[in-house]
């Protein structure tokens, strides 16, 4: 896994974009898990922080929105591209 000038891996964005696809509503650490590479000894892991950082920005640009789901205070998101 390469990384991006800002620390992140890079080709998260569409990872986050494949994972949502399914349609349903997913919590960050979910997300996370999802994307997780396989282990291996050069590959750096996908960390929350990374991943919640691309959500954001994915959300500026209308490509997920935060969605509320009933009695849960977590944050989800879901995938606004068809």
């Amino acid at each position: 896994m390469t990384v991006s000038d800002n620390g992140s891996p890079t080709g998260l964005p569409e990872r986050l974009l494949d994972v949502l696809a399914s349609g349903r509503a997913m919590t960050t650490s979910e997300i996370r898990e999802c994307v997780q590479a396989p282990s291996s000894s050069t590959a750096r892991p996908v960390v929350h922080e990374d991943v919640y950082s691309a959500l954001i920005r994915m959300e500026s640009r209308g490509l997920v929105q935060r969605a509320r789901v009933a009695g849960r205070r977590k944050v989800y998101w879901r995938n606004t591209v068809s």
